[in-house]
């Protein structure tokens, strides 16, 4: 912002800002950019992609101007305008419309994104990211490619995905595909339903462990004690240790430690349901330490992230307009 305070016919702090709102999920400031920039940069080359952006995030646009827009852009435009953009909490839920469009196009042997393996990944995850957990089942089934198998973990927490077919894939990955990047979202359901068994058949089909593992068997065992001690160890934890970690924190007291946790950057930039719970979890320790404006920020977040969300997630979104309403903040329209 102070770059393009100094500069306001400088280019490129205003593309960069983009990326960074993109990130941050802000529909209404990636507009502002967007619109920024267009009044700077007169290359058609380098318009395409703040135009798709401008026009997806128009706060006077509707589905059928957007369409038309989708309709007439080229496949190398949509796919930089989708990965800028997958985890903005659009009102229009545009985006879902643009990953629509992708997975419509025929493939293009120029761009890998168009493969069939890739095309209903990107759909899955925004979908699930904003709260359609059904439907993105519906899409990545139980598939196994790069991180569109953690969705199959994601969507199962959250209660959208039968537990036999659950059990039945995750068993069959620790067994024969024990490099899947899915099963690591595993333990988490493992946990969930205390099942001691798989979580050590999948510990012992590990070349490595790290102090997570041991803290997910000793919570299935109901060891909290034991299982704190490990999670409070040195060395990596997994984004969904994290989560783990951080409410058993809280429901033993330790808010301020966890609020810490949550305090940093979520650690993982894909478009999964957890972002939002994440800041879900934040706003509820922000709120009894008495941080009003982040917790109802954050509060705003959850509700503007799955306004449409599967009924399954409408107690999140729920007890996040309370939590805005008790803070005296301003609600999503």
């Amino acid at each position: 912002e102070r770059s393009m305070a100094l500069d306001s016919g400088f280019a490129l702090p205003v593309w960069l800002a983009l990326d960074v709102a993109g990130d941050l999920g802000d529909p209404s400031t990636m507009h502002r950019l967007a619109t920024t920039y267009l009044a700077i940069d007169h290359d058609p080359a380098s318009r395409a992609v703040p135009t798709a952006i401008a026009t997806l995030f128009d706060p006077v646009g509707t589905a059928a101007t957007r369409q038309a827009m989708l309709d007439t852009a080229a496949i190398e435009v949509l796919w930089p305008a989708y990965y800028t953009t997958y985890t903005v909490t659009d009102p229009g839920e545009a985006v879902i419309q643009l990953a629509r469009e992708l997975a419509r196009r025929d493939r293009d042997p120029r761009y890998w994104f168009t493969d069939d393996w890739a095309k209903p990944r990107n759909l899955a995850g925004v979908l699930a990211f904003r709260g359609h957990l059904a439907e993105a089942f519906r899409v990545a089934g139980t598939g196994r490619t790069t991180w569109f198998a953690n969705l199959l973990g994601e969507l199962a927490v959250l209660g959208a995905v039968p537990r036999t077919v659950v059990d039945s894939t995750f068993a069959d990955w620790t067994d024969h595909h024990p490099d899947t990047p899915g099963l690591g979202e595993a333990p988490a359901w493992w946990v969930g339903n205390r099942d001691t068994t798989a979580i050590r058949r999948w510990m012992a089909s590990r070349s490595s462990r790290g102090p997570s593992d041991s803290a997910y068997l000793a919570l299935a065992r109901a060891d909290t004690g034991s299982a704190l001690r490990h999670f409070r160890s040195p060395g990596w934890k997994p984004y969904p240790a994290r989560l783990i970690h951080v409410r058993l924190l809280a429901a033993t007291g330790a808010d301020a430690e966890a609020l810490a946790i949550l305090k940093r950057r979520e650690p993982n930039d894909w478009p999964i349901p957890s972002r939002v719970v994440w800041r879900f979890e934040r706003a509820r320790l922000e709120e009894a330490a008495g941080e009003t404006e982040s917790a109802a920020a954050d509060y705003r977040y959850v509700t503007e992230a799955w306004r449409n969300a599967d009924a399954l997630l409408q107690p999140f979104v729920e007890e996040a307009l309370e939590g805005i309403r008790r803070l005296g903040g301003r609600e999503p329209r």
